[in-house]
């Protein structure tokens, strides 16, 4: 339940209203890439850690946790409560799409070259 989530969900649900198949295989893509980052995870994270590394690195610092600590807390609240800033978002989204016209239906004509005078005359 932190930002990635929501974020994934609102591009899944946009690309399944624009087309569904693409839409199935961005749903693929996501699931692939948590199945590759859990076994990468898991092979860099897990494990014996060597004296010798032990020795070299150092466990974050009062100032490291000072950073760390507002960015943990941030994900945490636009996962758990996305909505305190999805209004906003939403209403810029808006305004964009119609300066843009994304979503004006468009229609492919299939009209005939225009003829040339010389082609007109010799058409009489």
């Amino acid at each position: 339940m932190l930002n990635n989530f929501v974020g994934e969900f609102l591009v899944l649900q946009g690309a399944a209203i624009a087309n569904f198949k693409w839409a199935i295989y961005a749903a693929l893509g996501v699931i692939l890439s948590a199945c590759y980052m859990l076994w990468m995870y898991q092979r860099v994270f897990y494990g014996e850690v060597t004296e010798k590394v032990r020795r070299c690195i150092a466990d974050l610092t009062p100032r490291e946790w000072a950073v760390v600590v507002p960015l943990i807390a941030m994900m945490v609240w636009m996962g758990v409560y996305s909505q305190s800033f999805l209004p906003p978002v939403s209403k810029t989204t808006a305004r964009v799409l119609e300066q843009t016209q994304v979503n004006v239906p468009f229609q492919v004509r299939l009209n005939r070259p225009p003829r040339m005078p010389a082609e007109a005359a010799d058409a009489r």
